[in-house]
């Protein structure tokens, strides 16, 4: 392993130490957060990781590896390029990625659900223009393509991939009546109520 102590001038004039960490793995952790890479820049004064090459930031239900990764380490904003965010259910790759608010933004984004099975070409997958997740609860894509066998097969303007826990999944229940009982159709469908959207309209 190797420490190096560096003195930058910013465009500015103000200097700044940076702490350069190169080794096999190096670990910074900070309260949820943990940084993971072969080499590193540490501000102290920003409170900032610059992470060298590839590397990999975690969070509970989040994981982003990607390459040239800048962390906050107190307001846990993130930026990157050429990114793989992996939740729960789905991996999503991104040319560009930002963390702001509890929320990932991708530029140029693909997923699929059957992106874990070890197929070559998979079954099908989404590209968006743009991607928004939310850890734990949903994904959405704007200006989505679905591939079938990576052919391009449907446009979608809009698509929404509920990840969180079964009561925050939209649900359809469709129950067939009889003599003595009627008929009965009822759905549940979250995010669409309330000021932030996180209610559940149920018909």
């Amino acid at each position: 392993a190797r420490l190096e102590l560096r003195t930058v001038v910013l465009p500015g004039g103000e200097e700044r130490d940076l702490y350069v960490v190169t080794a096999e793995r190096v670990v910074v952790t900070s309260d949820e957060l943990t940084v993971i890479a072969q080499r590193l820049e540490f501000d102290p004064a920003a409170g900032v990781v610059r992470i060298v090459g590839r590397g990999r930031v975690e969070r509970p239900d989040e994981v982003l590896v990607g390459d040239d990764l800048v962390v906050e380490l107190d307001g846990g904003r993130l930026d990157g390029d050429d990114v793989l965010v992996i939740t729960d259910r789905v991996d999503v790759r991104g040319g560009r990625a930002q963390r702001v608010e509890g929320r990932i933004r991708l530029l140029g984004g693909r997923f699929s659900p059957c992106g874990r099975c070890g197929q070559e070409v998979e079954d099908y997958a989404f590209v968006a223009d743009r991607i928004e997740i939310l850890p734990g609860d949903r994904l959405i894509a704007w200006d989505v393509v679905v591939l079938v066998r990576d052919a391009p097969l449907l446009p979608l303007p809009l698509l929404v991939l509920p990840l969180a826990e079964p009561s925050r999944i939209p649900r359809l229940a469709i129950r067939t009546g009889d003599g003595e009982e009627r008929a009965e159709v009822r759905l549940d469908w979250p995010y669409v109520s309330g000021p932030n959207a996180y209610g559940t309209f149920r018909a």
